[in-house]
């Protein structure tokens, strides 16, 4: 069409200019179709995405059916002890109807608890010794520090004591001697007052036992420095002997020692951490164990609940029950149960679908015969499929009986798997799908924006999306051909009010650029 009026201008531009007339009227009319076939704005609808609740459904069929021959089976397999009900007796929702010998379930469960209970001891005694060597990695680096310090001023004491020897005495050194045979004489009287002070702390259980042996070590070595200080003032008074010297330089070989072994000390202390490291280690490994041994509490005490078999609802035995004595395997009929409600419906659930279903799902069952919907719920799950088509059987209660119901009718059941309460939901038809991503259309002024969506639930004409902005007006036509930042003019859809919308997009399932 764009084509043709093209044309129809430019044969009109070649009429104007061989009559060379000024044709006003043409010229304005050449101007406004030239405007309209160079507008790219396309003319689309919209409407505000809807904020509602909706519901992922399944689909069953079946029949409806009377509440007899519901076969209640046996969970755990093994021997019947006990059988408590017989042909015609009246049972009640939870009711024991029969047991399973349970001796074996009973050792296993206390097996399980007395596993517990010896991991949960391990593990108190496991953080006790994760405490002693976290305070063992504090306290120790700080203790080697100050006895490495300690041996090296005893070093350079015993250096200083066989040059005295060697040089001979003389005034100033007998008054250095004398000084520290007083540092030598005090340094022993506040390292025997430390030693009663750790003794008391220790006693207290204040500090590690170690720490008494440490500075008793160090009374030793301050008694030694005394010992030495008090024979250097004694050489220096009576003059230095050879055998004096000797004594010298065996001390400041002992004093080198002593260093030695100080620094050897605080190099240990680097591998505290790695104790501590392996501590926690320990800790964590018992707190799995202990988790481990608490599931299979768990697990022990329901194949000893599974023991029992009871009524799944309120009815009455029908026939002879399972006799004690006999058998049984998981899945084995034990007792047969009619329930007190006149009728049900029984559908049928695909197996791929079973695992989604439970007891207590909500369901709304047509019967066409009558043209009626009821409400209901899943009131019982059939433990096995059948061997045709592996179809599992789920019971549905009735809420009521409406008039005109009978056993045989066909139904079908709509079972709400889950509610989603505030959904963003848009009609289908509105999502744009390129590859293998979705898009939904938003008008933003008078331009268009691809939002990229998620798609959730879908039901009828309508799905759940994620990913608009709150407020959104979506394009509910003309968005197939709308890529990000295309301008458009919103129209209103004809026989609308202001407040209304109507959905008509473009064709479903069409790939978009």
């Amino acid at each position: 069409m764009r084509d043709q009026i093209v044309v129809g201008i430019a044969i009109l531009a070649l009429g104007i200019g061989a009559s060379g007339c000024r044709n006003t009227a043409a010229q304005e009319q050449a101007k406004q179709t030239q405007a309209i076939t160079g507008d790219t704005t396309v003319v689309v609808e919209t409407a505000p995405a809807t904020i509602r609740p909706i519901a992922e459904e399944l689909e069953i069929t079946g029949q409806i059916a009377t509440s007899a021959d519901t076969q209640v089976s046996a969970k755990q397999g093994g021997r019947l002890v006990a059988i408590y009900v017989k042909d015609g007796d009246p049972v009640t929702a939870g009711q024991v109807l029969a047991e399973v010998e349970s001796t074996t379930l009973l050792d296993q469960l206390a097996q399980a608890e007395a596993q517990a209970a010896n991991t949960r001891a391990q593990l108190l005694s496991s953080r006790a010794q994760l405490t002693q060597q976290i305070r063992n990695a504090a306290i120790s680096p700080q203790r080697s520090q100050g006895a490495l310090g300690q041996a090296q001023a005893g070093l350079r004491s015993a250096k200083a004591q066989l040059q005295k020897a060697l040089n001979g005495a003389r005034p100033q050194e007998r008054a250095q001697a004398q000084a520290q045979l007083d540092q030598a004489r005090t340094n022993l009287e506040t390292q025997r007052i430390e030693l009663k002070r750790v003794e008391t702390l220790v006693q207290e259980g204040a500090i590690a036992g170690n720490r008494l042996d440490q500075q008793r070590n160090t009374l030793a070595q301050a008694e030694s420095a005394f010992r030495t200080a008090t024979e250097s003032l004694g050489l220096l008074t009576s003059g230095t002997r050879q055998e004096d010297i000797s004594v010298a330089r065996e001390a400041v070989r002992q004093a080198e020692e002593g260093v030695k072994s100080a620094q050897a000390t605080r190099e240990l202390d680097a591998t505290l951490r790695d104790q501590v490291d392996a501590a926690r280690a320990n800790v964590s490994a018992l707190q799995a164990s202990l988790r481990s041994s608490e599931a299979q509490i768990r697990i022990a005490r329901q194949n000893l609940e599974d023991a029992k078999i009871r009524a799944p609802f309120a009815g009455r035995v029908n026939g002879q029950p399972a006799q004690v004595g006999q058998v049984v395997a998981p899945g084995t009929l034990v007792v047969q149960l009619v329930g007190q409600g006149a009728s049900y419906f029984e559908g049928t659930v695909p197996e791929g679908q079973f695992s989604r279903m439970s007891v207590g799902l909500p369901v709304q069952v047509q019967i066409t015969a009558i043209n009626r919907t009821v409400s209901g719920k899943i009131a019982a799950l059939a433990p096995q499929s059948s061997s045709i088509g592996r179809q599992f059987t789920a019971r549905v209660e009735l809420a009521e009986r409406p008039a005109g119901i009978a056993p045989g009718m066909f139904a079908s059941g709509t079972v709400t798997l889950r509610t989603v309460p505030n959904a963003t939901v848009v009609p289908v038809d509105v999502v744009v799908s390129s590859g293998d991503k979705d898009y939904v259309v938003v008008a933003e002024g008078d331009t268009a924006k691809r939002y990229p969506v998620t798609l959730g639930i879908r039901k009828d004409r309508d799905v759940q999306v994620t990913g608009l902005p709150v407020g959104a007006q979506i394009v509910v036509r003309g968005q197939a051909t709308l890529n990000d930042g295309a301008k458009i003019r919103i129209e209103k859809p004809k026989g609308t009010d202001a407040g209304s919308a109507v959905y008509a997009p473009d064709k479903a399932g069409e790939d978009r650029p």
